[in-house]
């Protein structure tokens, strides 16, 4: 089915022999205006970092195409990903459009890429996003981007009723708080109930030990 298609990226090592041809770009905008396998295998390599997409005119919006319009949602996830390896300032636009998309997984990958993207409008939509069903992309993705401001939203995450989203704090706290995350990390170790928050706890606190001198 179309989801399945829209996963399947075995020949992306195929073509990735071609990212030193001549008319990479225009290869790269045909993929993507293609199938929905092409086009994810064309996602892929710009993730992964095979192809660069900073000199393809017309990049951002054939991906901003896809992400608002495709009607897989893998396909639009790879999308907003895929954005955040385009190299182009014009992407934050179309990443902070839907970072309330209806689909779960379109809306984490685009927090995500928006931790990445860097700049203070990107930082400021992934400290919102630290709640609800974007929260554990959005932990990481102010860990990714070390983000001190993001500490209040890391430190309210921890309190969340949501196991997981607790884990999430006590991962990602001492990245983004460095020595201001001791406190918050000792009162979780102290009061949490669940065995995995508390060992994630515990194992930022040794990340820490350095700070705590």
């Amino acid at each position: 089915d179309g989801l399945r298609a829209a996963r399947r990226v075995e020949h992306r090592d195929t073509l990735a022999d071609r990212q030193g041809e001549p008319d990479h770009p225009a290869t790269m905008l045909r993929m993507l205006d293609a199938s929905a396998a092409e086009s994810a295998a064309a996602m892929c390599l710009l993730v992964d970092g095979v192809w660069t997409g900073t000199s393809v005119p017309g990049l951002v919006e054939a991906l901003d195409r896809l992400l608002g319009s495709d009607k897989h949602w893998a396909v639009r996830a790879l999308a907003a990903r895929a954005l955040a390896h385009a190299g182009r300032p014009d992407a934050l636009e179309s990443l902070l459009r839907v970072v309330h998309d209806p689909t779960v997984e379109v809306s984490c990958a685009a927090v995500r890429s928006l931790g990445e993207t860097g700049g203070g409008d990107a930082r400021r939509a992934v400290r919102r996003s630290a709640t609800g069903r974007t929260a554990v992309a959005a932990a990481g993705a102010l860990a990714f981007a070390q983000d001190p401001c993001g500490l209040p939203a890391l430190v309210q995450l921890s309190r969340s009723p949501e196991p997981r989203h607790r884990r999430a704090a006590a991962q990602h706290l001492d990245r983004v708080g460095g020595r201001r995350a001791l406190d918050p990390l000792r009162a979780m170790r102290a009061s949490e109930r669940s065995r995995d928050v508390q060992l994630e706890a515990a194992a930022a606190l040794a990340r820490c030990a350095p700070l705590a001198d």
